[in-house]
């Protein structure tokens, strides 16, 4: 069998290839995207979760300075009643404004990291129920896809193993050309000639070429379309009318 005729063959079990996966209809990308989704979503989660432990850390931290620091200036106060000259008055004065200021800074940034908590707990709440529903979507979507797949498995299978025996008697420049014609053209770059025109594109061929292309000498494409054409036999011409 020539190599034309093999196309043609590899043409039809292409295009049973092509129903299966069509069969499968968008469940592939939709699990892909749900996982895509998920994967991002649990990466958030986890650093504002991180964020969320730092936040209680600086609290903590803030909280000990203001524990610490009022009890300095309570000390720093009481001893206000116990110094005999002005010099150590203002140094106790001054020592006692330095630790209010600091408390001061600490009791506002606490404030900042309270409404950051508040924030941060919100968010991460509403992306586990997020994560909780789009596990339950993918498991739904992997489970219709597997019931597909099932359906199908063993006639796909038997097609690519009819695909491997017939690449087998096609050049490799063939093939190439092949592959490259039925991905540009949404699948099919092998086609009839139907009614003096090219059964891709429809457009009219020349009445020489038509000539050529019934002869089978060689492999002639649409100059239109650049898909590989054949004379089709009696069977498809009665199925054309």
């Amino acid at each position: 069998m020539d190599e034309l005729s093999k196309l043609i063959e590899l043409q039809q079990v292409d295009q049973e290839l092509m129903r299966i996966e069509e069969m499968k209809g968008d469940l592939p990308e939709k699990v892909r995207e749900t996982k895509r989704t998920l994967s991002a979503l649990r990466t958030n989660l986890d650093e504002q979760s991180e964020r969320l432990e730092e936040v209680k850390k600086e609290q903590r931290k803030h909280e000990a300075v203001v524990q610490d620091d009022n009890e300095k200036i309570k000390e720093k106060q009481d001893q206000l009643y116990l110094v005999t000259t002005n010099k150590e008055y203002d140094s106790l004065t001054s020592e006692i404004e330095t630790y209010k200021e600091k408390v001061d800074e600490s009791e506002m940034k606490l404030v900042e990291l309270s409404d950051e908590e508040e924030q941060l707990q919100e968010n991460i709440a509403m992306q586990q129920q997020r994560v909780e529903e789009l596990e339950k979507n993918l498991e739904k979507q992997e489970a219709e896809l597997e019931r597909t797949i099932k359906k199908t498995q063993k006639e796909q299978a038997k097609l690519e193993d009819e695909r491997e025996e017939i690449v087998k008697d096609v050049s490799r420049s063939k093939l190439s050309r092949y592959n490259r014609i039925r991905d540009a053209r949404n699948g099919l770059a092998v086609v009839p000639v139907v009614r003096g025109a090219c059964g891709g594109c429809h457009q009219r061929i020349p009445p020489q070429r038509v000539v050529e292309i019934r002869t089978g000498n060689r492999m002639i494409t649409c100059e239109i379309c650049g898909r590989i054409l054949y004379w089709p036999d009696s069977k498809e011409q009665e199925g054309e009318e």
